[in-house]
């Protein structure tokens, strides 16, 4: 699934994406609290970069419906 490039570009920042976002989930878990970002923000993020994904394989604009 990965590329080179893509490899590279992990290694260039020094960590993988989302790395603090996890581990400020699993604090507020053991904490009891609600984190930053909520399940439904997650999904919505996930919608909008595999709209991306589409848009770049196809070459055209991929509408996200709601």
């Amino acid at each position: 699934m990965f590329k080179n490039e893509d490899l590279y570009a992990v290694a260039a920042v020094g960590r993988h994406g989302y790395l603090e976002e996890l581990q400020h989930w699993a604090q507020s878990l053991q904490a009891g609290t609600l984190p930053h970002s909520s399940l439904e923000d997650a999904y919505q993020n996930i919608r909008v970069l595999e709209a991306i994904n589409r848009s770049v394989e196809i070459g055209e604009v991929v509408q996200i419906l709601s």
